[in-house]
């Protein structure tokens, strides 16, 4: 009887460590972003270069079941981008904001948006 329950208690703690390794891998493997060109609150030239990175994303169509990113300029319109390459934006002097984020293949986004400000001098 007792090689019965301390089986059972190794058999849950076996369960409960194969639970915690679970939820590390997918915490893990969680796609993220973030927008490393311009730095916040640096004075640049325009064009101004959006440098983004991506984490456990891969970019492409989202017909193809991919990731993609979308950014706008303070405020204005949503770019998508499919692919992974520097973005080149001519901006007027003055301080701008970029708004980025990573959607999912239904063009929602799966995390929050990020937003950089910054000043463009001539």
């Amino acid at each position: 009887m007792k090689s019965l329950i301390h089986g059972l208690r190794g058999m849950r703690l076996a369960a409960a460590g194969a639970l915690v390794c679970l939820a590390t891998v997918a915490a893990a493997a969680s796609p993220d972003f973030g927008i490393v060109s311009p730095e916040p609150g640096t004075t640049v030239k325009s064009p101004v270069v959006l440098r983004t990175t991506v984490v456990d994303a891969e970019l492409g169509s989202p017909r193809d079941g991919l990731y993609h990113l979308h950014y706008s300029v303070d405020g204005g319109e949503e770019v998508a981008l499919y692919r992974k390459h520097d973005v080149s934006i001519a901006l007027r002097p003055g301080m701008h904001v970029i708004t980025v984020e990573l959607a999912g293949p239904n063009h929602r986004a799966v995390r929050a948006p990020k937003k950089v400000a910054f000043m463009v001098n001539e």
